[in-house]
């Protein structure tokens, strides 16, 4: 059932910056209700199997984010100026490490969060091609960040 609830990244209509946001979007509304509390208890009073869980984790996102990643050099969407490896292990850590810390500030919420992280990591990853794409087409459900107005000086 979980490869069913994916079959989107088979869907050869869509390109690796629609696999993307589909599957972030999925965790979102899927995972992220399901498996919270899940996590937080097998941690708490399982974590040796914790650790050997996220050991398997890691490993299977990396396979797949390599992948991903040639997918969309290969359809001319994303930087061909990097080396996978490393971008592919900085990603997994981007989300696996970055989304906790964030969520542990006062006032965070996990959606907004989730889409700020994937924000950033599709403007580190694409081409102008896939930037100009990723602004087109999911521009109104991942705005650009907000700037910090300054206050002019008066003389």
């Amino acid at each position: 059932e979980h490869k069913k609830n994916h079959s989107f990244s088979d869907d050869p209509s869509l390109n690796a910056i629609d696999i993307v946001v589909k599957a972030s979007q999925f965790w979102i509304d899927k995972e992220n209700k399901e498996s919270m509390t899940f996590f937080y208890d097998l941690m708490k009073y399982y974590p040796e199997i914790n650790t050997r869980m996220y050991a398997k984790m890691d490993e299977d996102a990396l396979l797949s984010i390599k992948k991903w990643l040639q997918n969309g050099i290969d359809e001319g969407i994303i930087r061909t100026d990097t080396d996978i490896d490393l971008l592919s292990t900085y990603l997994n850590n981007h989300f696996r490490k970055g989304l906790p810390d964030l969520l542990n500030k006062p006032g965070t919420d996990i959606v907004k969060t989730f889409q700020f992280l994937l924000d950033c990591c599709i403007r580190i990853i694409v081409n102008e091609n896939g930037y100009q794409y990723y602004q087109e087409k999911y521009k109104n459900n991942y705005p650009p960040l907000k700037t910090t107005k300054t206050k002019k000086t008066q003389k």
